[in-house]
């Protein structure tokens, strides 16, 4: 346990390394996020797919409060993923582990973000569950925003 630190789903001060699921990968503890045991059993693992360069992480903020306030613990890469890497190798690396450790991905796009897509692409490849919360309007055709609402219409179907 370390102190003065705290869970950043949840707030206990209770927080441990994790090994598990998307962080096995990690050579060093100091690298790890640290996370309570609660939040590290926790089913309701969520990565949500979203833009980081160039907008506020504002616009997705309250979108991953209200999912942690419904019990999801949620990959937030604004916040969870070291966003420091000249060239973004690192950063699809660690995003594929935690998409990878995930029940379900939601997905927020504004029509423009590249990482996005790449990241969407992981999650079909793992055929992941996936949830959308915003993208542009859909187009006559093909398009991703046409794709993802007919993934997730097909995954609600399969539920039924």
């Amino acid at each position: 346990m370390s102190k003065g630190m705290k869970c950043p789903h949840c707030g206990s001060p209770d927080v441990f390394p994790d090994h598990g699921g998307l962080y096995r990968d990690f050579k060093d503890d100091e690298d790890r996020p640290w996370i309570c045991n609660g939040c590290r059993g926790n089913p309701k693992r969520a990565f949500l797919i979203c833009p980081v360069r160039g907008v506020s992480s504002e616009e997705t903020k309250g979108l991953v409060e209200g999912l942690e306030k419904d019990g999801w613990v949620v990959h937030w890469p604004p916040r969870d993923t070291d966003q420091d890497d000249p060239t973004g190798l690192r950063i699809c690396g660690d995003n594929r582990k935690a998409i990878e450790n995930a029940s379900v991905v939601f997905f927020v796009w504004d029509g423009k973000s590249q990482g996005c897509l790449f990241d969407l692409g992981m999650a079909f490849a793992m055929k992941k569950s996936v949830r959308c919360m915003s993208l542009p309007p859909p187009t006559e055709g093909k398009s991703f925003q046409n794709m993802v609402k007919e993934w997730e219409r097909l995954e609600t179907l399969e539920e039924k």
